[in-house]
C-alpha cells in the first residue's frame, strides 16, 4: 500500500487528474454499455436498475462499488484541484471531464428514475392532444397512445417542473419530429447543456 501511495505522489497533478477522469468515465461506461437507452427505452412499464439486474446480489454490489468509486474519485480530484493554483486549468478540466461523463450518460438507460420518460410523455400529450402538463396528468392521454404506459407511477400527477423546462421539452419534441427515442435523446442533451451551464 505504501508503494502505491509513493508512486501516486510521484505522478504529476495533471496526470493524477486524468487518471481519475478516465476511471470515472470507465465506471459510467460500465453502467451504460449493458443498459443502453436504445435497447430498453420501449420497455413498458419502465424498469429500474434492480429489475434490469434481476434483483441480483452482483447487481447491488456493482452499483454500490460504482457509486462509492465515483465519490472517492470525486473527493481525490477535489483535493488535487484545491491544492493547485491553476484556476483556469482547473475550470477547463472540470468542464471537460464533466462534459465527457455526461455525454457517456446520454446513451444510458435511466436506471434509477423515470423522469426522462414522463417528461417526454407530457410533451407528447401537450403537442398531440393539447393537454397542458401543468394541469393535466398523463392518465388523460388516450389509452391507444403507445407510450402512455411509460408514465409508470407518475401517470396521475401533473408536472412538478416549471414552465421553462416544459417549453424546452416541447421544443425538443417538435425538433425531433415526435419520435420517442429521438425525443428522449434530445431531452438528455438539454439536461447535458443545463448541467454544463450550471
Amino acid at each position: 500500500m505504501n508503494t502505491i501511495r509513493a508512486y501516486w505522489k510521484n505522478i504529476s497533478a495533471d496526470t493524477r487528474l486524468w487518471i481519475i477522469a478516465l476511471g470515472s468515465a470507465l465506471v459510467y461506461l460500465a453502467f451504460t454499455l449493458p443498459f443502453p437507452l436504445m435497447r430498453y427505452y420501449a420497455v413498458n412499464p419502465p424498469v429500474d436498475y434492480a429489475k434490469l439486474t434481476q434483483h441480483s446480489a452482483l447487481g447491488v454490489t456493482a452499483y454500490l462499488v460504482g457509486i462509492i468509486t465515483l465519490f472517492i474519485f470525486y473527493l481525490i480530484g477535489l483535493q488535487i484541484l484545491a491544492r493547485s493554483n491553476k484556476i483556469e486549468r482547473n475550470i477547463r478540466f472540470v468542464l471537460m471531464t464533466g462534459g465527457i461523463s455526461a455525454v457517456i450518460l446520454i446513451f444510458s438507460y435511466p436506471q434509477t428514475a423515470i423522469d426522462l420518460f414522463i417528461n417526454a410523455i407530457r410533451s407528447r400529450a401537450w403537442a398531440l392532444y393539447g393537454l397542458s402538463p401543468f394541469i393535466t396528468s398523463p392518465e388523460a392521454i388516450p389509452l391507444s397512445d403507445p407510450w402512455v404506459g411509460l408514465a409508470g407511477e407518475w401517470v396521475d400527477i401533473a408536472s412538478p417542473y416549471g414552465p421553462v423546462w416544459e417549453l424546452f421539452s416541447l421544443g425538443a419534441y417538435y425538433l425531433t419530429g415526435g419520435g420517442f427515442l429521438n425525443h428522449l435523446f434530445a431531452i438528455k442533451v438539454l439536461c447535458l447543456l443545463a448541467y454544463i451551464g450550471s
